[in-house]
């Protein structure tokens, strides 16, 4: 393994002063939405960052790989429990596995879906933690895992699914009766929940029976449910507002969080009960996932912020907190924390679409990097472009070289529709790649890995869709600068040895060098460039 390391002055080979990585920081790229990523180089700046850090304004950015060790720690022969010491429960484990799905955990996905697969009952249905039945709430959630795996590909869980989803239907139509007071709306609430895993293997499978038993079941809660009686049960209010979400309801979704919202305290923390003072983990997770949907992104950070303070060494949560004692550990956080994670990402780069960048000019240094290293392909090679956005590199690679097949890779559909008609434009995130193993004769990510909530798991992903003999290229920024950004609490940039060693079990031929930023080549150690080649 080779590591190309200029050292010249400002290069990542000899530390540049502080002045010219201060004039650095400040002339890095900056997306426009983002107003918070001006850069902070004078001593009243450093000192305002320095306090802002210490009064616990950013995350730490290892919560969520933190959260997803803490689940590797797992038995992975049995499910899991919804609570530590408690039995396993179908409905905790596959609430999980779209998560972990989306994180390209899948050394933990399969062995806790085969698990869940043998829970099932004759009758279809998945049952309750102490073996009583079976439970509506767990066979939705094992409906929508199932529906998840089913369309990675997992043919073989489709049987499984149906058997379910005609449990979950019959089961919701039975309980339709006539009632009243208040604790019928909460039933009725708690069925609702139920219809949005539904309505998803309803349009995956073709079934109309399905979509009919969700049309007229949420018809039915919106006649019977007065959703501020709904507030006394205060856990159930984020399953509901994320049910109408799921159902095109965001006004009523909105409905059902008014009261939580109105309960949130400054420090983040919202109480379990609208007159208690201790507080449930997972109660505040979901409901931070949620507000990250809704938009609410200043109150979900607060949330999360807080859930990230309590975070034990473990990488887990207690379950509550404020009782006086120390409970058990539970799943339930985890899963809600995970998520919003996730969303807390998605939200800000949906708010900050419009303004991103749509061209780079043709002298930049990490352009002339990207066009360098694309001289050793051949026509009709397939290259991707991950964490394309825009597409800015992708329509100047394309009219310099027609003859290649390029592919641009994002979350954003809305971005992706900005891409050229000879781009494929595939929707997919940084840890689950949309396409298969050794696909691409060369994948290319420049500032997207910084956004990866799991850095080495994005960088082996980025590694699998490579062919052997394939080529890999990453420009990204120096650790050594961001001390000076204001960035998001997710955003981590890398030094040139951690990149090196993830790539190390793939890849031979590495080298990292600094690139220059704009058009001029100096390359002042902001940017750095690794190459590599897969094996």
């Amino acid at each position: 393994m080779k590591s190309t390391m200029p050292n010249g002055p400002g290069h990542v080979g000899q530390a540049p002063a502080f002045a010219e990585l201060a004039t650095d920081a400040q002339d890095c790229h900056v997306h426009r939405a983002w107003p918070w990523r001006q850069r902070l180089s004078s001593a009243a700046g450093r000192r305002m960052l320095a306090l802002w850090r210490r009064a616990g304004g950013d995350r730490h950015p290892f919560a969520v790989e933190a959260a997803v060790g803490w689940l590797q720690k797992q038995n992975l022969r049995r499910g899991l429990p919804a609570r530590e010491g408690g039995p396993p429960c179908c409905g905790t484990t596959a609430a999980l596995l779209p998560t972990l799905v989306e994180l390209g955990q899948m050394n933990l996905v399969r062995p806790w879906c085969d698990w869940l697969l043998a829970q099932q009952l004759p009758d279809g249905g998945f049952p309750r933690s102490d073996a009583s039945g079976g439970s509506a709430f767990n066979t939705a959630q094992a409906v929508a895992a199932l529906a998840v795996m089913a369309a990675e590909g997992e043919q073989s869980h489709i049987a499984a699914l149906r058997r379910a989803g005609d449990y979950l239907a019959g089961r919701l139509m039975a309980d339709w009766i006539p009632g009243t007071g208040n604790m019928y709306q909460v039933r009725v609430a708690a069925e609702l929940c139920c219809l949005p895993a539904l309505a998803t293997a309803a349009r995956l499978l073709d079934i109309a029976d399905w979509q009919d038993v969700v049309d007229r079941g949420a018809a039915h809660a919106r006649r019977v449910v007065d959703w501020r009686l709904a507030q006394a049960s205060l856990r159930l209010v984020p399953y509901v507002a994320e049910a109408w979400l799921a159902l095109g309801q965001p006004a009523l979704a909105a409905e059902a969080m008014r009261g939580a919202e109105a309960l949130q305290r400054r420090d983040g923390a919202v109480p379990a009960t609208p007159a208690g003072r201790w507080g449930d983990h997972a109660l505040l997770a979901h409901l931070a996932a949620l507000w990250y949907r809704a938009g609410e992104r200043e109150r979900a950070d607060r949330a999360l912020t807080r859930l990230a303070r309590r975070q034990l060494p473990s990488g887990g949560w207690h379950e509550t907190w404020g009782r006086g004692e120390r409970t058990c550990e539970s799943a339930w956080v985890v899963n809600h924390f995970l998520d919003a994670a996730q969303w807390q990402v998605r939200s800000a780069f949906a708010a900050g679409a419009a303004d991103l960048p749509l061209s780079i000019a043709a002298d930049d240094g990490r352009f002339r990097a990207v066009e360098r290293w694309m001289a050793a392909f051949e026509p009709d090679d397939k290259i991707a472009d991950v964490g394309c956005g825009s597409g800015r590199f992708l329509k100047m690679l394309g009219q310099r070289c027609p003859d290649r097949r390029w592919i641009g890779i994002d979350r954003s559909e809305r971005l992706l529709s900005r891409l050229p008609a000879a781009v494929e434009a595939r929707r997919g995130g940084f840890l689950h790649l949309p396409a298969h193993d050794g696909e691409f004769a060369g994948a290319f990510a420049v500032e997207s890995l910084e956004h990866a909530l799991l850095p080495r798991q994005a960088i082996a992903e980025l590694c699998r869709v490579v062919r052997p003999g394939g080529r890999l290229l990453i420009v990204d920024k120096h650790v050594r600068l961001q001390s000076l950004s204001l960035c998001q609490p997710w955003e981590r940039w890398f030094s040139p040895e951690d990149v090196i060693a993830w790539l190390a079990p793939y890849c031979r031929d590495i080298t990292v060098r600094a690139v220059a930023h704009g058009p001029n080549d100096r390359a002042g150690g902001l940017f750095l460039c690794w190459e590599a080649r897969r094996r």
